[in-house]
Parts: C-alpha cells; structure tokens; sequence
C-alpha cells in the first residue's frame, strides 16, 4: 500500500511538472492580420489630408538626403533588433537553463523512486 501511494504521488508530481512546462514553453500559433488603413472610415473621411493637402508644409528633400534618411532609418532598425534578438538569446539561455536543471533533478528524484520501489520488492 505504502508502495501504491508513492509510485501515485510521484506520477501526479510529475504530471503537474509537465503541465507546468507546457505553460511556459507554449508559443502563440496564431499572428493577427495587419489593419488596412486606407479601408477604415477614419481614412476615407480624411483622404484629401492623406493624398497632398496635409503635405502642404512638408520640406522637400533631395535623393541624397532621402537616401541618407532610409539609411539611417534601417540602421537603427538593425540596432533595436540586434538588441532584442540578443535578449531573447539571453533569455533563452538562462531558461533552458533551469529547465535542464529541473529535468536533472526531476530524473535523480525518479530514479530514486524507482530503485526504491524495485529495492523493496526484492527484500
């Protein structure tokens, strides 16, 4: 009996941990479209600012210049996602960290069970 209640013990503890990784580790399958503006309301109601009217004021700009803007534009974007994918790296890392660790650990923990429980039997 004694036996029966910790193989039943140790199966929900391990039951739980893989639940628990599961809710961790899961990934969101679904992306979201993107919004068409030019098909909202807003827009339609403020087409004449959108096609030249709120340009008006705008500062013109040589090809150079405009080249130099996108440029710049991009290179910053580089930085922000160097700067992310570097974290998420880091994150990774320690995350799969712990996970390996709890696994090591989880798998001595039912080893251990186990070689008790077959100890048992045989004595």
């Amino acid at each position: 009996m004694k036996l029966l209640i910790t193989l039943l013990l140790s199966t929900f503890a391990l039951f739980i941990y893989v639940k628990r990784s599961y809710k961790y580790a899961s990934v969101q399958d679904t992306v979201e479209p993107p919004i068409d503006y030019e098909e909202t309301q807003a827009y339609k109601d403020n087409e004449v600012w959108f096609s030249g009217m709120g340009r008006c004021w705008m500062k013109i700009y040589t090809q150079e210049q405009v080249d130099k803007i996108i440029e710049d534009m991009h290179n910053g974007y580089r930085k922000i996602m160097k700067k992310h994918d570097d974290e998420m790296q880091e994150f990774t890392i320690k995350y799969m960290k712990g996970l390996i660790t709890k696994s090591v650990l989880l798998g001595l923990l039912y080893g251990t069970i186990i070689g008790l429980m077959i100890g048992s039997f045989l004595c």
